[in-house]
C-alpha cells in the first residue's frame, strides 16, 4: 500500500490522481467494485462493473470488503505511463471515509 498523492495544480475538475508506481498523471478507470454492508453484518452486496460486464452478488462473503464494518469501494486503474494497474481503496469506518492505494500490480 502507498499514500494517495494528487497533482499539485487544481483545475476546474479538481486535483488529478498520481500513479503510485511511476508518479504519472494519466490513470484510466478500468473496473469498480462496490460493497454495500449494514453495520457489522456477516454478508455484503458486492457489485462489480467494468466496460464489458457487470455482476451483482447478494449475500457475498464480507471478507473481501475493504471496510471492516460498513461500505467499501475499489477502483481499478491502468496507467498510460507504465504497466501498473493500481487499485484505489475507499472505506468507511466509524463515520470516517479513508482513501488509500490497496495494491499496485505491474505487468
Amino acid at each position: 500500500m502507498s499514500e494517495v498523492k494528487f497533482e499539485d495544480e487544481y483545475c476546474d475538475l479538481g486535483f488529478g490522481l498520481i500513479c503510485p508506481s511511476c508518479g504519472g498523471g494519466c490513470l484510466h478507470h478500468e473496473a469498480v467494485d462496490i460493497f454495500e454492508r449494514a453495520e457489522d453484518a456477516a454478508f455484503v452486496l458486492h457489485t462489480t462493473a467494468s466496460d464489458t460486464v457487470t455482476t451483482k452478488v447478494e449475500a457475498a462473503d464480507a471478507s473481501e470488503n475493504p471496510s471492516p464494518r460498513r461500505n467499501g469501494l475499489f477502483i481499478t486503474f491502468s496507467c498510460e505511463e507504465c504497466s501498473a494497474t493500481p487499485i484505489l481503496d475507499l472505506r468507511q469506518h466509524k463515520g470516517v471515509t479513508y482513501l488509500r492505494w490497496r495494491e499496485c500490480l505491474t505487468q
